[in-house]
């Protein structure tokens, strides 16, 4: 009897002590992932948006505000598996208007018209307005230090764009690009540029994004465009977008070059903009 009851604390001792492991592995994993804010829920009219907060900080505290553009045919869930960050900021995620097809998996879209049609730039256009005024109503419900814009595939569209309205501190276009007849105005703020493209895009070569670059750089404004090697889907390009968000909203002091956006070789060298070049 003796030898059963030491057995049995036995047993229970480490099975009290598995129990804690996976307690505090539990709490170490949720503690890595972005948590939801406490705040109220963010109330912005036209669009169901996704609030994450990341670099385990206090919800209620000043910090970036990120805005976060998906592709066509997407949601707000969209790139949240791309842009898990250790650095401090508030992601919102913002889901397009436009239901794309039918169906449950259907996904959304910020405008109809595509990159070719005629009608693009007049809906590009249109859409910036929208998300100008929805930066707004977020600033108006929370404390925000500075206002990014990260847009993806046809949100990169937008994002190229909101560039030219000098109303956000950094814009990042992933995979995106503008009419090439587009000529921007005179920067008007001080919008930082961080330009991204997949070198292998067969959705949209990488050669419009750059002479979208090209368009931006020529008009004065300050910035970078990097290729890397990966296509347009997510599956290759994902991995570099944490690199480039992270790069962004806590650039290293020693930091010499914009190569260093993303570990992944590089391509093509990256090109700098440079105002009044």
């Amino acid at each position: 009897m003796k030898r059963t009851t030491i057995a049995l604390a036995a047993g229970a001792t480490v099975a009290g002590a598995a129990l804690g492991l996976r307690a505090l592995m539990r709490r170490q994993v949720i503690a890595a992932l972005p948590i939801p804010t406490p705040n109220l829920a963010l109330s912005v009219p036209g669009f169901p948006v996704l609030e994450r907060i990341t670099g385990g900080i206090d919800p209620a505290q000043p910090m970036p505000l990120v805005l976060v553009l998906h592709g066509i045919g997407g949601s707000e869930e969209q790139l949240v598996p791309h842009t898990n960050l250790k650095v401090p900021a508030r992601l919102v995620y913002v889901r397009g208007p436009v239901p794309n097809g039918a169906g449950p998996n259907a996904g959304y879209s910020y405008f109809k018209a595509r990159f070719t049609a005629a009608g693009f730039m007049a809906e590009v256009e249109a859409m910036a307005a929208q998300i100008i005024r929805v930066a707004d109503t977020i600033a108006s419900q929370r404390a925000v230090t500075r206002t990014l814009v990260l847009g993806y595939s046809q949100g990169g569209h937008v994002a190229w764009l909101l560039a030219a309205t000098g109303r956000f501190d950094v814009v990042l276009p992933v995979s995106g690009a503008l009419a090439p007849s587009y000529q921007p105005p005179p920067p008007t703020g001080t919008t930082t540029i961080r330009a991204m493209h997949g070198e292998d895009d067969r959705t949209l070569p990488a050669t419009a994004g750059a002479m979208t670059f090209r368009a931006f750089s020529a008009a004065g404004y300050k910035g970078d465009f990097a290729r890397v090697r990966a296509g347009h889907a997510l599956a290759t390009l994902g991995k570099h977008i944490a690199p480039l968000l992270t790069a962004t909203l806590n650039p290293q002091p020693d930091r010499a070059s914009p190569s260093s956006i993303t570990p992944a070789p590089i391509v093509q060298s990256v090109t700098h903009l440079r105002r009044g070049s």
